[in-house]
């Protein structure tokens, strides 16, 4: 973001005014949750320091394990003056409780810290929600903590000086953490009163106008949530058969890797909610999954196996982590899925990663950052042709805003009647839900049932994915 100059200085100092309005800007295109885990930060002046940093941020937790200092002690205040009433702060005396605590709020858990098998800060995982874990100003993290964590980084310093301090290396994950969502991505800069979103280079911008078949069919287009989780088990070929028995062209779904890189129809990050088994689904292998059953009795698919078995079907997957985002072009290169899927993900930099890896036009979604603009009015480019957004922040402004640019507006996950045909009567072009046979009846009363043929594809299944029955 940038600020107009004033009086021929183009460098000059900003007011308050404008400080202001400058970091509300940021604040408004920035989605990712962040987090802080202090493990025995012993110095207050450290905690203070970290916790004023924090709140600079954006962070909205901090878990304070062994014995950091209290934010009550005097030196804490002095230091984060007054801070912290900014950030929910939690006492856990055990790191590896608050780890987990991180973890079951969907936060991916980075240990700051000089190990073996670290990872440079700039190449670790800090894409999308992070807890952040800082450790002792002399131990640094403890073993069982980094044991727990989703990865563990370091920072890079070519000096001859041993290690930063914690409250500065906290300062910097910190920031290469927003780093990773801001950069190139939809973004706003600042001038007087209004702000105006730019991309990096042309060829977003031509994304931005390519046509694309994905989104062909009469609006408002009915999406079967995880395949219609209120009528199977979601994610499993029994929901989706049901939801394609009923006459629905469009399925949502998600797609997490496994560790030998298969890319599985899957929405947590760990197995322990839906199935039989424990554990995060990335650390297993393909084989390994064969046994372990969703709600006891269905097989969790791979994300090739669906768009085989429904040749005809259009899948809105989201890419919940890093490693399928490689994977994904793969899958619709042997299935020629191409034009009948639709990419999102709540992390811009995912998008990004997979916009990249792509040599002809597919059907995205907008980032968080660039759904945050629009709800705040700013004009931008925006390189996607839908925005998938929950139904709170649906507002006819916003749905005016959205298809002003070209842009799709789908919501979720929308169960109840009464706020399906509020949405409806709004304008929406599509609503995704659980409870599919409530949306069709929804949709069939008001006549926007479609009762034409299902939209044609375009895409033959390849010869090497396996056909499975709708109804197993």
């Amino acid at each position: 973001m940038t600020v107009p100059s004033a009086g021929g200085n183009p460098h000059r100092q900003l007011n308050s005014t404008e400080v202001k309005r400058l970091n509300r800007g940021w604040r408004r295109a920035t989605g990712a949750r962040l987090a802080l885990l202090l493990d025995s930060v012993a110095q207050p002046f450290n905690v203070g320091s970290i916790v004023r940093s924090a709140a600079a941020f954006g962070a909205g937790r901090l878990w304070l394990c062994g014995n950091t200092a209290a934010l009550s002690h005097p030196s804490v205040g002095k230091t984060a003056l007054g801070t912290d009433r900014f950030l929910v702060a939690e006492q856990e005396p055990s790191p590896v409780a608050a780890a987990k605590a991180a973890a079951a709020m969907g936060l991916r858990v980075v240990a700051v810290e000089l190990a073996a098998g670290a990872l440079p800060l700039h190449e670790a995982p800090l894409d999308g929600d992070v807890c952040l874990a800082i450790g002792n100003e002399d131990h640094g993290c403890s073993a069982a903590l980094l044991a727990v964590a989703d990865a563990v980084a370091y920072i890079p310093q070519p000096s001859r000086v041993g290690s930063l301090n914690v409250a500065v290396a906290a300062a910097i994950a910190m920031a290469e953490a927003r780093r990773r969502e801001w950069a190139f991505s939809d973004i706003p800069f600042a001038g007087h009163g209004e702000l105006t979103l730019c991309t990096r280079t042309a060829g977003i911008l031509a994304a931005v106008n390519v046509t694309v078949p994905f989104l062909d069919f009469p609006r408002p287009i009915a999406f079967a949530h995880r395949g219609g989780a209120a009528h199977g088990p979601e994610n499993s070929m029994t929901a989706f058969g049901h939801a394609v028995k009923l006459g629905y062209s469009y399925l949502e779904t998600d797609a997490r890797a496994t560790s030998d890189g298969k890319l599985m129809a899957f929405h947590d990050r760990t197995l322990d909610r839906v199935t039989d088994a424990t554990g995060p689904i990335g650390a297993r292998k393909y084989a390994d999954l064969a046994s372990i059953r969703v709600a006891g009795t269905e097989p969790i698919p791979l994300i090739e196996e669906l768009l085989g078995n429904w040749p005809d079907i259009r899948f809105n997957i989201d890419l919940k982590d890093e490693a399928g985002i490689s994977l994904l072009p793969e899958v619709l290169r042997r299935t020629g899925a191409w034009d009948r899927v639709c990419v999102t993900s709540f992390s811009g930099a995912r998008l990004r990663t997979f916009r990249g890896l792509v040599d002809r036009p597919v059907c995205m979604a907008v980032s968080p950052a660039c759904v945050a603009a629009m709800r705040c009015t700013l004009r931008l480019a925006t390189p996607g042709r839908c925005a998938q957004v929950p139904g709170r922040i649906t507002t006819s402004g916003f749905i005016r805003r959205a298809q002003s640019r070209g842009l799709a507006v789908h919501v979720w996950t929308i169960n109840d009647r009464a706020e399906m045909a509020r949405l409806l009567d709004l304008g929406v072009d599509g609503i995704m839900t659980d409870e599919t046979e409530a949306l069709r009846d929804v949709l069939a009363e008001r006549g926007q049932w479609p009762t034409s043929p299902r939209p044609s594809s375009g895409g033959k299944p390849s010869p090497q994915t396996p056909l499975a029955q709708p109804d197993r």
